[in-house]
């Protein structure tokens, strides 16, 4: 017993000499609740959580099936209003919020003010994500249906103005963004959107990509819009579009470099000279239009490095669907297709030799 409460000690000591910018490194994998438990275990530790550049709260390891789902989650909106409240914000870059629905409804005007005072304090990463089929297993039939009935979220793209967020990151909400007007200046720190299972109106959602005047990368994944999705982007660099419900997406981005298009079901229209790196994959409707896809390959054919699921068109119908051009097949390009083996149908990679593409 002696020996191994020697070993024990032993190695205490070794943690408790450590750097203290390696033990913030070490707190920086935690969420913020557990990052404060951990340095009540030393007396020297008690003021490092301040230090660690995230500040990250997640209301699901506070569920359990044995305690009350009410009590648990008041007791997590207690602990984040604690823990901020006491915060300094000095060193904080991003801001990391991970809560259901119905514990985000319930205490809506806590949750505004975290994201507010994120926002205010300067931080550079704002994570915000509503998500909730992970608490399937915790939340009984009742809360679910009264779940359904909350309106989502609403994030106020007026907040972004003169901040410091440069990487933003919804899941599960909506947004308001006030209408786009020429010679706006419009949210110039933001250089990062990713949207994920958001309910989008088109106006909306093509202001805020035009606001964001320095937007470098995009990511819009299983998200509805209702007619078209617009993306007019001067300095966009990469799009990453992902489970689309709309009937248009258009590209204008003079400085593109790479897209990864998968399973968008709508008709895209772009042409980027820029583009270098292009990605596809197709869901079972858009595979059986041969006019999509044609459509498609047109406007990747200035695509130096490209990849495509398998796919096959015949001669006549793809020669018939597309309107073909002279510069259409005079750049040389590296294509992918991950089994391009069988035989007896006019795969794309065979067609393009035929007709000396390579």
């Amino acid at each position: 017993m002696e020996a191994s409460r020697e070993v024990a000690s032993k190695h205490s000591t070794k943690i408790e000499n450590l750097p203290e910018c390696i033990l913030i490194r070490i707190l920086s994998f935690l969420t913020t609740l557990d990052a404060i438990r951990t340095t009540l275990a030393c007396r020297t530790w008690r003021n490092l959580w301040y230090q660690v550049p995230s500040l990250s709260f997640d209301i699901i390891p506070f569920y359990s099936p044995s305690k009350p789902y009410i009590i648990t989650r008041d007791k997590f909106i207690q602990c984040v209003n604690q823990a901020i409240s006491i915060h300094p914000f000095t060193h904080v870059k991003k801001f990391h919020l991970r809560i259901d629905y119905c514990a985000a409804y319930s205490h809506i005007n806590n949750v505004n003010n975290w994201v507010l005072h994120a926002i205010n304090s300067k931080v550079i990463e704002l994570d915000i994500d509503f998500h909730i089929c992970d608490l399937k297993w915790i939340l009984t039939d009742s809360t679910y249906r009264e779940v359904d009935k909350f309106d989502e979220f609403l994030f106020d793209f007026s907040h972004l103005k003169d901040s410091s967020v440069e990487v933003l990151k919804l899941r599960r909400s909506s947004i308001n963004c006030p209408p786009y007007e020429v010679g706006s200046s419009g949210f110039q720190s933001v250089q990062s959107l990713i949207f994920h299972d958001l309910n989008l109106v088109n106006r909306e959602v093509n202001d805020v990509i035009k606001f964001c005047v320095n937007l470098e990368y995009l990511t819009i994944r299983y998200c509805s819009i209702p007619n078209s999705l617009e993306i007019y982007s001067s300095k966009l660099k990469k799009c990453e579009l992902e489970t689309l419900f709309t009937s248009k997406v258009v590209i204008g981005a003079p400085r593109l470099h790479s897209i990864s298009i998968r399973k968008v079901c709508a008709d895209l229209c772009f042409w980027e000279p820029s583009l270098v790196v292009a990605k596809v994959e197709y869901d079972d409707i858009t595979l059986g239009k041969c006019s999509y896809r044609c459509r498609l390959m047109c406007s990747l054919s200035t695509t130096k490095y490209l990849t495509v699921p398998d796919m096959y068109f015949g001669q006549e119908e793809f020669l018939k669907e597309m309107e073909i051009s002279e510069e259409f097949f005079s750049r040389p390009v590296i294509l992918n297709i991950p089994h391009r083996s069988i035989e007896g149908e006019i795969y794309v990679v065979k067609l393009i030799k035929r007709i000396n593409w390579f």
